[in-house]
């Protein structure tokens, strides 16, 4: 079971983004290891490349590099199809996006943008993995400070 809750960043009293921050109620075996590896994705995979001069793009090619070695225990334990081209079905969709912006959406940490992240660049990293009957979805909200990344979700 998949739940996308709402997130709101408020800074000296204003509203400053809104974003969800999804987390999961993994009900089997195969499906609470997948959990906990894709938050390692999220955490290490996705946000430990963070900083400032990453270009969304390269972020998420890094991703997928980060993902490639896991792919045949996700088949081991019934999470991904043999069937299934992980790279092609990737590159579709974005491993998360940047706050701050009106269309989040179009900032996106996907193939082909080329935003540079700087100082002050905040957003939410996220893997959806949605195989068989798991709806797995691990999120979690960054910010780019001037001397390191902070997962802002992570308590």
């Amino acid at each position: 079971m998949q739940l996308d809750a709402g997130v709101r960043v408020v800074f000296d009293g204003v509203n400053v983004a809104t974003s969800d921050m999804a987390r999961s109620l993994p009900r089997t075996e195969a499906a609470q290891e997948a959990y906990r590896f894709f938050f390692d994705v999220v955490r290490e995979g996705i946000i430990g490349q963070l900083r400032p001069g990453a270009v969304c793009e390269d972020v998420h090619e890094g991703t997928l590099r980060y993902l490639a070695p896991h792919l045949e225990r996700m088949v081991a334990i019934g999470m991904l199809g043999t069937d299934v081209d992980f790279n092609t079905e990737y590159r579709k969709r974005n491993v998360g996006h940047l706050m701050g912006k009106q269309e989040s959406f179009a900032n996106e940490l996907r193939p082909g943008y080329k935003h540079v992240l700087q100082v002050g660049s905040y957003g939410a990293a996220e893997i959806p993995w949605r195989y068989g009957n798991a709806a797995i979805g691990t999120e979690d909200l960054w910010y780019i400070g001037r001397d390191r990344t902070y997962i802002l979700s992570k308590r």
